[in-house]
């Protein structure tokens, strides 16, 4: 839903896009007592959306690109599903778990659940969506539990 409205304000005014030329817009989502809940970050990239796409269903690749990726390993592939493990540097001791991805390469969408591993019932969904000037607006929302 963010992502579309985001989409709507590129579309119809210019006033978000200098926001997104400068980089990922991100936002927080917590709890009614305050708890971390969920985070979306959105980021203009000035590519096709069809090649923003095919780099991110290549999720094995992530660990030479994306910031504090350790590992990035596909572990199993099959017609529109996909297990990847992910392992991320962070603060103490890194985090280590898997999530079963489900493609819609029509829609461009991901939506991921967890697997194995930390941050267990955790979900995840990305999409890919075209710009009316040619560019990509990429988004991803993780909620953890």
């Amino acid at each position: 839903m963010l992502t579309l409205l985001t989409l709507l304000l590129v579309s119809q005014n210019d006033s978000i896009t200098p926001l997104l030329e400068k980089g990922q817009l991100v936002l927080v989502e917590q709890t009614k007592d305050g708890k971390f809940s969920s985070a979306t970050g959105i980021v203009l990239i000035h590519a096709p959306a069809e090649k923003v796409w095919a780099t991110l269903i290549k999720m094995e690749d992530f660990k030479d690109f994306m910031p504090k990726v350790v590992t990035s390993e596909v572990l199993k592939r099959e017609k529109n599903q996909m297990q990847v493990r992910f392992v991320l540097d962070v603060p103490g001791p890194d985090t280590d778990y898997t999530i079963r991805y489900t493609q819609d390469p029509v829609k461009r969408t991901l939506t991921g659940a967890w697997a194995d591993g930390d941050l267990e019932g955790s979900k995840w969904f990305w999409t890919v969506e075209p710009t009316s000037d040619g560019k990509t607006l990429l988004s991803q929302k993780v909620s953890v539990k």
